[in-house]
């Protein structure tokens, strides 16, 4: 039976996999809908896109990037079904890699044009910094306070987390992942009092 299961979970999460890269998930338009708070597996695609989706980001202004946020970008789409704290996690497939991400949130209309950033995250490593608090798993959890982090990581106070959103019933958000190392994948997982408005149920014929 324990192998039976062990199958049936590996091919449940190569058949998401393989969705997701399948899709044009490198611009706003065509982002991936996230219906759950389940784990996700992304493998990321190579360039920004069709679309140039971001203008010029603060955040990411001090770094070699002159304030660009794309490179091998995901955009992930999600609704919220129940108000309360939005937190996630990011973790790079790759200990190595540099993650960084930007949350927008969407007019009512959902359209991509008129987004809004919420969070920022644009730390990444530094030469100056002793370790890497800026590498790694990055995202939204508890107890954080800042709404953006700038390029690097030479404060001490500096890391690769943000503060956790209240979220309201209703309301759109889009969220931009993009790695700045190398075109490798990365897992998601959302936590949190929120709700995400679940997918619609397969129609039968």
């Amino acid at each position: 039976m324990s192998l039976l299961r062990t199958l049936f979970a590996t091919l449940f999460l190569w058949f998401f996999t393989t969705l997701a890269f399948a899709q044009n998930v490198s611009d706003c338009m065509t982002a991936f809908p996230l219906c759950d708070q389940t784990f996700r597996h992304f493998e990321v695609t190579k360039g920004i896109g069709k679309v140039h989706d971001t203008p010029i980001i603060p955040c990411f202004t001090n770094g070699k990037s002159m304030g660009e946020a794309e490179e091998n970008s995901t955009w992930i789409y999600f609704k919220i079904q129940t108000g309360g704290q939005l937190a996630f996690t990011i973790t790079p497939d790759s200990i190595h890699d540099d993650l960084d991400f930007v949350l927008f949130q969407l007019p009512e209309d959902g359209n991509c044009e008129q987004k809004k950033f919420v969070r920022c995250m644009a730390a990444g490593d530094s030469q100056k910094a002793r370790k890497n608090p800026c590498m790694g798993p990055t995202g939204l959890r508890p107890k954080e306070r800042d709404i953006y982090q700038s390029a690097g990581c030479n404060d001490s106070n500096d890391n690769n987390w943000l503060k956790p959103l209240d979220a309201a019933a209703g309301e759109k958000y889009v969220l931009l992942i993009s790695n700045f190392t190398a075109p490798n994948g990365f897992t998601i997982r959302f936590q949190g009092t929120a709700v995400l408005v679940p997918c619609e149920p397969e129609k039968k014929e």
